[in-house]
């Protein structure tokens, strides 16, 4: 492979900045940036570290670079230093977000296991991790047995702004969200957990959509007979969806006194695999989603 190909690759241009760490050449520039005052104009980017080094002291930076692979890892990074947390950023979505996947344009796409109106039961002080778990569930049962769904998946651009402040239900086929991927054509899958079902919706490529579809849409709702309480697992390079079984019952692995015939039910069985239904990604996947 011809040197300056190594960059088009995005596995390689991840490890960029593991042998090429940040230096005092890197200080040097950063002060001059400063001194001038900006906007700054970092020709030859690469994966951003100069250009978010200068971010971070309030300059106003643009990054350009010939090599694609290495924008994509410059558009995953954060935007304050890592060692200060007072420069985190909070993007609100709905209750219980478990789940992130970056697509190939870096967007972050998030499940969150209750729609942000859930009525969330009182927990009282001192109670363990799983009694806090089992007594969430207890609510999303009930919500089940009055006829009503919950939760949502949610898209943060680049820039913090989210395409849809609600969020996305996939027609209301999310029930709850629990894993997420992206594929490469940049749709999206969501485990819907006590739905049992796997909900793909439409991501920012257009391709293969009918004219007029928007990120968010549904595409299409997975279901069948091997299919239990499912969390997304991964999509590998034949477009294959990979999906773990992650619980069975929720009443064997959470209530007191479980019924003996079933009380091993809680944990889910194996794997359940959807051949063909996503578009190949390269492995191993490494920051954003890459088309194989």
């Amino acid at each position: 492979m011809p040197a300056e190909d190594v960059f088009e690759e995005e596995f390689f241009a991840s490890l960029y900045d593991c042998v090429n760490p940040w230096s005092v050449s890197n200080d040097f520039y950063v002060d001059r940036a400063v001194e001038a005052g900006g906007p700054v104009l970092d020709l030859g980017c690469g994966t951003g570290m100069l250009a978010c080094g200068m971010a971070a002291k309030g300059l106003s930076v643009t990054g350009v670079d010939p090599a694609v692979a290495m924008l994509r890892v410059a558009r995953t990074r954060l935007r304050f230093p890592a060692d200060d947390p007072s420069k985190v950023e909070t993007f609100k979505v709905g209750i219980g977000a478990r789940g992130v996947a970056l697509d190939s344009k870096g967007n972050v796409w998030v499940t969150s296991l209750m729609s942000p109106d859930f009525p969330l039961p009182k927990i009282p002080a001192g109670v363990s991790i799983m009694q806090q778990f089992a007594m969430i569930l207890e609510a999303l049962k009930k919500n089940i047995e009055e006829g009503k769904k919950t939760g949502v998946v949610s898209m943060i651009r680049p820039d913090g702004t989210q395409l849809a402040a609600e969020g996305f239900t996939g027609g209301d086929t999310i029930n709850p969200p629990w894993g997420i991927v992206v594929d490469g054509n940049d749709d999206v899958f969501a485990a819907s957990g006590l739905g049992r079902g796997i909900t793909m919706l439409a991501g920012v490529g257009t391709s293969g959509h009918a004219p007029g579809t928007k990120p968010g849409d549904l595409i299409h709702y997975f279901q069948g007979g091997t299919l239990q309480i499912p969390t997304i697992g991964s999509i590998d390079p034949a477009g294959n969806l990979w999906v773990a079984n992650n619980w069975n019952s929720v009443e064997a692995a959470t209530a007191a006194n479980p019924i003996p015939s079933t009380s091993t039910w809680g944990g889910g069985s194996g794997f359940t695999v959807f051949y063909g239904v996503a578009a190949p990604v390269k492995t191993p996947l490494l920051g954003t989603v890459r088309p194989n």
